[in-house]
C-alpha cells in the first residue's frame, strides 16, 4: 500500500488505532510530550480538531518545537487567523514552515519578531534552488 504524503497526510484523529481517540491522546501519541500544553496552544490558534496543519505539525522533527514557534508566531502576526488559513490552504507552506519550525529555534525566534519573513517560504519562488556550479 502506497501513501501520497503530498496530498493527503497518513495521520488523522479516527485513525490512530482504528477507533476515535481523544485530542490529548491523539497528540500524545504523535510525539506531543507534553499533550496538554499543546492542546492549549492549539485552541488559541484556532485549531480544534482534524485539519491539515494539526497533521503536518505531527510530522515535523520536533512537534512541540513547531507548534511553539508557530503559536509565537501567529501572536505577533496579530491572531487574526490569517496565518492559520494561509497554512490550511497552501500545502506546500504548511510543510515548509512547520519543517523549519521543528527543527530550529533560532529561525522560529527569528519569524517570531519578523512574522512577515515567512513569505520566503511561500509561492513558487520557495522551491528555486541554485545550480551546483552556482554555489
Amino acid at each position: 500500500m502506497t501513501h501520497d504524503y503530498h496530498t493527503r497526510s497518513p495521520y488523522t484523529l479516527a485513525s490512530v488505532n482504528g477507533s476515535r481517540t481523544s485530542l490529548t491522546g491523539w497528540l500524545a501519541r504523535m510525539g506531543f510530550a507534553d499533550a496538554e500544553r499543546a492542546q492549549r496552544q492549539l485552541t488559541g490558534l484556532g485549531i480544534a480538531g482534524e485539519e491539515p496543519l494539526l497533521a503536518t505539525l505531527a510530522q515535523s522533527a520536533d512537534p512541540e518545537l513547531a507548534l511553539t514557534g508557530l503559536s509565537r508566531i501567529a501572536e505577533r502576526a496579530g491572531g487574526d487567523g490569517a496565518l492559520h488559513e494561509a497554512l490550511n490552504a497552501d500545502r506546500r507552506f504548511r510543510e515548509r514552515l512547520t519543517a523549519v519550525l521543528g527543527v530550529s529555534k533560532e529561525l522560529a525566534d527569528h519569524l517570531a519578531r519578523h512574522p512577515a519573513d515567512c513569505a520566503v517560504l511561500r509561492g513558487p519562488g520557495a522551491d528555486w534552488r541554485p545550480d551546483p556550479g552556482e554555489i
